[in-house]
């Protein structure tokens, strides 16, 4: 179970071509345990945020977002289980369950552009920067393009390509039981590069005989994944 609670701020200034936003987020969760009805664990996750807008020229838009997430508490899953040579086991491997940090605070700075050119479509790019306290270090970048079509259709591309170090605690397989005081095998804790490309179609419609919508739209949009993980294995 989670509750989460958002309060965010902006002011725009200089004739409105600087925008800065301010947000925080708090989140409580409890964690329970399907096959262990004595499991009950809590966490706790706190997010600020600092955005800052600018207009360059009247056809660029840029962007900058700080953000700081702090959690605290139960962190790991109560069910993935890490494995390590066991000589005594079946198959020579052991199983025991993950132990996570009781706390995590990590570092996001992301940069982002759209530029308009002079036949109404738009190019987007952003980059964005990752580190925490758990020796996560990531780095992601997404280059889009947007072309409207007569009054009604707008077609978007776009690629975005992801990679990640390990966290410190990250094995696939341990040397023996307890190896470190914190492990995991979470695959998302891995080493891992990500690339994807998308597409998709909208097209607004709108009709004076229907009173109760003055305007609507149909979206579509479709992404392919390719999602390599370097040092895990099932």
């Amino acid at each position: 179970m989670a509750n989460t609670f958002n309060f965010g701020i902006s002011h725009s200034m200089f004739g409105d071509l600087t925008t800065v936003s301010l947000g925080y987020t708090k989140g409580f969760d409890d964690v329970f345990s399907s096959v262990d009805p004595n499991f009950s664990e809590s966490a706790e996750r706190s997010k600020f945020r600092l955005n800052l807008s600018q207009v360059l020229t009247k056809n660029m838009l840029m962007g900058v977002t700080f953000e700081t997430v702090t959690d605290e508490g139960h962190l790991e899953s109560p069910y993935r289980r890490v494995r390590f040579l066991d000589a005594a086991a079946a198959g020579g491997v052991g199983y025991q369950g993950e132990e996570y940090p009781e706390t995590r605070t990590s570092h996001a700075l992301s940069l982002s552009a759209l530029y308009y050119l002079p036949y109404r479509a738009a190019i987007k790019a952003e980059t964005r920067v990752f580190t925490d306290t758990w020796g996560v270090i990531a780095l992601m970048y997404e280059l889009g393009y947007v072309h409207p079509w007569k009054d009604d259709w707008i077609f978007e591309v776009k690629y975005r390509a992801y990679s990640q170090t390990q966290a410190d605690f990250y094995s696939d397989m341990f040397g023996r039981i307890s190896e470190f005081n914190y492990h995991s095998r979470d695959k998302e804790m891995s080493a891992l590069s990500t690339s994807s490309i998308g597409f998709g179609a909208s097209y607004e419609f709108g009709s004076k005989s229907w009173r109760f919508i003055d305007k609507g739209s149909v979206n579509f949009m479709y992404d392919r994944y390719q999602i390599d993980y370097s040092n895990f294995r099932n």
